[in-house]
């Protein structure tokens, strides 16, 4: 491995939307895995069926937890663009003729 730093952001890349991105898909994660906590503790109430009101319960947090991962997927596509921006070569070259 090289010894000296080959990070795009010791080379002067703006990467700050994409660590926006990223903090953001950090936050929709956590979110995601305090409802399948809040999820796993129903399930594991003792009991061998579910009320009708932890069903619904149930069915609300895997919805939300769905849309919560959808979200962070987003946002990580966003960090992905935001980078391949950031070091594409800026288009603004103009030709003489």
């Amino acid at each position: 491995f090289p010894s000296h730093d080959t990070s795009i952001e010791t080379k002067g890349v703006d990467v700050s939307a994409a660590k926006t991105n990223i903090a953001n898909a950090d936050v929709k994660f956590e979110e995601a895995k305090a409802k399948i906590a809040e999820m796993h503790t129903l399930f594991a109430s003792g009991t061998t069926e579910l009320s009708t009101e932890n069903k619904t319960k149930l069915q609300t947090l895997a919805k939300d937890v769905g849309v919560l991962l959808k979200d962070a997927y987003s946002e990580l596509s966003s960090a992905v663009k935001a980078l391949r921006d950031a070091v594409r070569p800026s288009s603004t070259t103009t030709t003489t003729q």
